[in-house]
């Protein structure tokens, strides 16, 4: 080629425009599509499992029942005497309600009770052993007529009963009975009885150094009002 070729030649490259070549190679392109298949399938698995989640869930409340608030635990706690001075005896109920302190009429309304006797006092000089003979915890009223405020006889033998002398001398609790009270929704309708009474009732049998014995009674009621 002769020089003024050249120079014509050289001229037209400079006045075209250059192509530029892709900087993105085949293997380039191959492994960005693999990446977004693999993101494709992360995002459908994601999806999948908080459907099954969500399903489950479901699943759950449907089948099993919304589990009970915690209920209440509540004491009361009174202080009993004998008319004559020689002993003292603290009775202490522990007893569950529903969160605001109400007695359910839903067939759920099952509460724990628990009374104890705590001796605090005992005149050892003139009482050698003192029995609880016999005893009533539950619900409604403490009923007179049938004779449990003012039943007299005693049982025999003389050692019958549950000995609190020991409980005075270890300086312990002794829990009387602990049991589960329900409410029969159908004894509590709805617009006719709107309180409960919790009743505890005791017979109590001293027995003295000159040998011979004595009854008292000790009891109470507690009132709590019946929710729906």
């Amino acid at each position: 080629m002769k020089e003024w070729q050249r120079k014509i030649v050289d001229f037209v490259r400079g006045w075209c425009p250059k192509v530029k070549e892709p900087k993105t190679s085949h293997f380039s392109l191959v492994r960005a599509l693999k990446i977004k298949e693999v993101m494709r399938e992360k995002i459908l698995l994601t999806v999948g499992f908080l459907v099954v989640v969500i399903v489950l869930a479901l699943f759950l409340v449907a089948c099993f029942p919304t589990p009970r608030a915690l209920l209440k635990q509540n004491v009361y706690e009174r202080t009993f005497n004998d008319m004559w001075g020689s002993i003292s005896l603290d009775v202490i109920v522990h007893y569950e309600t529903e969160a605001d302190g109400t007695w359910s009429r839903s067939s759920e309304g099952k509460y724990n009770i628990t009374v104890l006797i705590k001796p605090t006092y005992v005149n050892e000089s003139v009482i050698s052993e003192c029995n609880v003979i016999r005893w009533r915890v539950g619900g409604g009223p403490i009923s007179i007529a049938g004779g449990w405020l003012y039943l007299t006889e005693e049982p025999a033998p003389i050692d019958y009963g549950l000995d609190l002398m020991s409980f005075w001398l270890n300086q312990s609790v002794w829990c009387v009975v602990s049991q589960v009270y329900h409410l029969n929704p159908s004894h509590y309708p709805r617009g006719v009885q709107d309180q409960s009474i919790l009743t505890f009732w005791f017979m109590i049998r001293e027995i003295l150094t000159n040998g011979t014995s004595r009854i008292f009674n000790v009891g109470d009621f507690l009132s709590v009002e019946i929710s729906v």
